[in-house]
């Protein structure tokens, strides 16, 4: 069994207090490559690693990305445009199914215009970095480039050419997400992030993917417990009314608001809007009668177990956590930021905090006239730069991410257990887990609106503090 890793994002406010925002997965990325700290962070980073996987081998999945030629470009370019039609299509299949029925779908555009940037950006390969300073490191690492599974080995095809054949028990760790339905169930414990403490589940990578499952299972983690993320209200599908936005608005003193889309990475379709503009517009979502939306939701539970994919068309409101000002490097100018903590968390063990990095904004606070998300928006592929931490906010921050880790592995533990009951329930033994909390997900406002309107009560799917096993 090997380790997990994640990308832990915490604002340090101005009082102090670190806050968590978001926990990320096997994707996790730094810009350490890029500052002079970079080297010893790989080496800590292998190093550690190695000792977590008993000395064995390390295998790092290579992207080989490259600049395009201009066929390639152009082809690239057809294919962006064509996903910003499906995912248009997708809207439009939902709207249909009931009058309140309305996604959220600002996000498409935002999505296109990073799709087609990055066709032109020079591509940046963090993995080699991780296996050169492995290597350096006297870290037994390989970049790969295929994975060929046969009946008692596995065959790397390297990036230089080269292929390692070698048998699953000398193997320490892969980093790169497996194929849950063609990947044999006894090799998936060499992959990262396959596990929580133990247990395979594709849940631990699943969550992670949506924002909309990630904030509703950490619902119950509460400041006592030594963290908690900002409070959170989902928007979209008919699922909350205008009306419970602003009351949410309302019940906080924030002076912005964060809106992310359900499937946001890498900051798209990321918006920073000021309460007054929440407080005033109706936005699109619907008024209708608590009966109208109870069908609209019933619709949407069954579009879920068909197979559709409800997360990107729901957004999530969070009032928008100041950092502590953070001096940019050449300027000295001031900027909001956040920090990326990565942790690495063996299935047996305590999570170690391999290394913290700033990211500051764009532009600085005092960027009068340019847009919110310019300066208050902390996304390394939005223009943000990546700064040094230093005592005591790295401290505070690596120690926040630790626990935020351990208690993340346990609420997905809680949740798969809640998944497995929903299935044999609905008698829907291979349904994916992913999708089965999805609509655990939405059966949540259907049961709120039962209870709030006295409608028949339908199967409860709300996970208790008891299926959310602590940490010790």
């Amino acid at each position: 069994m090997v380790a997990n890793l994640y990308g832990v994002d915490i604002k340090i406010t101005p009082e102090g207090k670190a806050v968590p925002i978001e926990i990320n997965g096997i994707e996790s990325g730094t810009d350490f490559f890029k500052t002079e700290e970079g080297p010893a962070y790989y080496r800590r980073f292998a190093i550690t690693l190695e000792q977590m996987t008993g000395g064995r081998p390390i295998f790092f999945k290579a992207n080989h990305y490259r600049p395009l030629s201009g066929l390639e470009r152009a082809m690239n370019e057809r294919w962006t445009d064509e996903d910003r039609q499906t995912n248009r299509k997708a809207a439009a299949y939902f709207e249909q199914l009931h009058s309140t029925i309305k996604p959220e779908i600002a996000w498409i555009d935002d999505q296109h215009a990073f799709d087609l940037a990055r066709l032109d950006k020079e591509p940046e390969h963090e993995e080699w970095h991780y296996a050169f300073h492995a290597n350096k490191a006297g870290v037994e690492a390989y970049l790969y480039k295929k994975l060929e599974i046969g009946r008692r080995t596995l065959r790397f095809t390297l990036s230089d050419g080269r292929s390692i054949t070698i048998r699953p028990e000398e193997i320490g760790a892969i980093r790169a997400s497996p194929d849950w339905k063609k990947t044999p169930k006894e090799l998936l414990p060499l992959f990262m992030n396959t596990q929580a403490k133990g247990r395979p589940t594709p849940l631990l990578e699943g969550v992670q993917d949506s924002k909309i499952l990630l904030y509703w299972l950490c619902e119950l983690v509460e400041e006592s417990d030594g963290w908690s993320f900002p409070k959170t209200i989902t928007y979209g599908l008919g699922g909350t009314t205008p009306a419970q936005l602003r009351a949410f608005v309302r019940a906080t003193d924030a002076d912005h608001f964060v809106r992310k889309y359900g499937k946001s990475q890498c900051g798209i379709g990321v918006d920073i809007i000021p309460r007054w503009k929440l407080l005033r517009e109706r936005g699109k979502g619907s008024d209708s009668s608590s009966i109208e939306l109870h069908k609209g939701m019933i619709k949407l539970f069954a579009a879920v177990l068909e197979g559709y994919d409800t997360d990107a068309f729901l957004s999530v409101y969070q009032p928008f956590i100041k950092s502590i000002p953070l001096p940019h490097p050449k300027t000295r100018e001031p900027h909001d930021g956040c920090a990326r903590v990565i942790v690495l968390a063996p299935p047996g063990g305590d999570p170690v905090a391999i290394g913290g990095q700033w990211r500051l904004a764009q532009r600085p606070l005092a960027s009068r006239g340019r847009r919110l998300e310019e300066r208050l928006r902390a996304n390394l592929s939005r223009g943000a730069t990546p700064v040094p931490m230093g005592e005591p906010e790295e401290t505070l921050a690596a120690r926040t991410a630790k626990v935020v880790v351990s208690d993340y592995e346990s609420i997905v533990l809680g949740a798969a257990d809640g998944v497995d009951l929903f299935k044999k329930n609905y008698a829907m033994p291979s349904l994916e887990s992913t999708t089965a909390l999805r609509a655990m997900f939405l059966l949540t406002y259907l049961n709120d609106l039962t209870e709030r309107h006295g409608f028949s009560t339908l199967p409860s799917t709300t996970l208790s503090r008891k299926q959310h096993p602590r940490r010790s």
